[in-house]
C-alpha cells in the first residue's frame, strides 16, 4: 500500500531529512512511501488540501504565516482521518497537539529511534483502518490499490 504523505516546514533542509528519515523505516514494516508532497507553509498546504487527500501529514509548528497548529486546526475541520505529526524544536505545544488528535509530536533533530517510535505508535493497523470502509453488515473492508 502506497502512504499518502505531506510535509509542511517553511525550510527545506528540514523536509529533506524528514523525507528521508521517514522512508527506511515505513519501508521496513511494509508501507511503501508514494510520493511525499512538501509544502512551504500552511497556506500552501491548505489551497492544495482536500479530506481524503492524504493519510499523514507532518506540520512544524513554527513557520512564517500560519503555525502549524493553526494549519491543523484548519484541516481537522475539513478532515477528522488524517493522521498529524508535529515536528518541531520545543515541548511548548505538546498539549494542543493532543486537542487536535496528533498522532505524534516529533522533536527536531530527527533521529532513527524516535521515527521508529513515531511509526510504532501510529501501527500499519491504523493505516489500514483509516483505508477502510464499512459494509451494511458491519464488516470493514480494507482498500488497496485503489486510485484517488
Amino acid at each position: 500500500m502506497d502512504l499518502r504523505i505531506a510535509i509542511t516546514d517553511d525550510l527545506n533542509s528540514e523536509r529533506e531529512k524528514l523525507s528521508s528519515a521517514i522512508i527506511a523505516p515505513f519501508s521496513k514494516v511494509g508501507l511503501n512511501v508514494g510520493n511525499i508532497d512538501e509544502y512551504t507553509s500552511g497556506e500552501e498546504l491548505l489551497r492544495q488540501f482536500s479530506a481524503g487527500r492524504y493519510d499523514l501529514i507532518f506540520l512544524d509548528i513554527y513557520m512564517g504565516g500560519m503555525s502549524g497548529v493553526e494549519t491543523a486546526k484548519r484541516i481537522r475541520a475539513l478532515d477528522k482521518n488524517v493522521m498529524l505529526v508535529f515536528v518541531t524544536t520545543s515541548n511548548e505545544f505538546a498539549s494542543e497537539s493532543y486537542a487536535l488528535n496528533a498522532c505524534y509530536y516529533l522533536c527536531k533533530p530527527f533521529q532513527a529511534d524516535k521515527v521508529k517510535a513515531m511509526l510504532d505508535r501510529i501501527g500499519s493497523d491504523e493505516i489500514d483502518r483509516m483505508r477502510s470502509v464499512k459494509l451494511p453488515d458491519g464488516q470493514n473492508v480494507i482498500l488497496r490499490n485503489v486510485i484517488y
